[in-house]
């Protein structure tokens, strides 16, 4: 099964959406721990290097595709 890469415009489409999101989240919009995990009181599992935000806003991006 051949699955076909993203475009650069879809790309860029996807990472628009994460940065639009990622400013949400700073601003308050949306709860990051609640968008992460489903549960405001608990913290995601992440690897060291992606902070909790980071979680969130793909969590965000990976529902909208």
């Amino acid at each position: 099964m051949h699955f076909p890469t993203a475009t650069t415009e879809e790309r860029e489409a996807i990472l628009d959406l994460v940065r639009s999101r990622r400013r949400r989240l700073a601003d308050g919009w949306l709860n990051v721990r609640e968008v992460a995990t489903g549960d405001p009181a608990r913290l995601p599992e992440i690897p060291a290097e992606t902070s909790p935000q980071d979680a969130a806003a793909w969590t965000l991006a990976a529902r909208v595709l």
